[in-house]
C-alpha cells in the first residue's frame, strides 16, 4: 500500500497547481480506505489488482484535470478581467453596448423583412413552395 500512496504523491505534479493539494488528499484517502477495506473483507490478489488499477485511474484523473481545469480557470480569469475593464471605462462600455445593440437590431430587422417579403411570398406562386416536401403532380 505504501507503494501506491507513493505513486499518488509522485503523481500530484500532474494535477494543476490550484487543485494539487485537494487532489492529493482525496486520492490518498480513497486508496488508503479501500486498502483497509480489502484487508478486512476481500483478501487475495484480484482485489489488489483493482486497487492498482484505481491508482492508475488517479493519475489519469490528474492529467485530465491538468488539461481541462486550466482552460476553465483561464476563461473565468478573462471574464473577470473584462468585467473590471468595463467598470473602469464606462464610456467605452456604453459605446460597445450601443454598437452591439444597433447591429443586432439592424440584423434582426433585415432578416425579418427578407423573410416576410421574399421567402413567405413564394407560397402563393404556383410551382414554388417553402416547405421541405416537393409536390409531384
Amino acid at each position: 500500500m505504501t507503494l501506491l500512496l507513493a505513486v499518488i504523491d509522485a503523481g500530484r505534479w500532474l494535477a494543476p497547481p490550484s487543485r494539487r493539494r485537494e487532489w492529493r488528499r482525496q486520492w490518498r484517502a480513497d486508496i488508503w480506505h479501500e486498502s483497509r477495506w480489502l484487508d478486512r473483507e476481500a483478501p487475495g490478489i484480484g482485489p489488489r489488482a483493482t486497487l492498482v488499477r484505481r491508482t492508475a485511474g488517479a493519475l489519469r484523473h490528474a492529467f485530465w484535470l491538468r488539461l481541462h481545469v486550466r482552460s476553465l480557470e483561464m476563461i473565468t480569469h478573462d471574464l473577470r478581467y473584462g468585467w473590471r475593464m468595463m467598470l473602469r471605462k464606462p464610456g467605452f462600455t456604453a459605446a460597445a453596448v450601443l454598437t452591439l445593440g444597433l447591429g443586432i437590431g439592424a440584423n434582426v430587422t433585415m432578416f425579418s423583412w427578407v423573410d416576410a417579403m421574399l421567402r413567405r411570398q413564394l407560397n402563393g406562386v404556383p410551382g414554388f413552395s417553402s416547405s421541405p416536401r416537393l409536390r409531384c403532380r
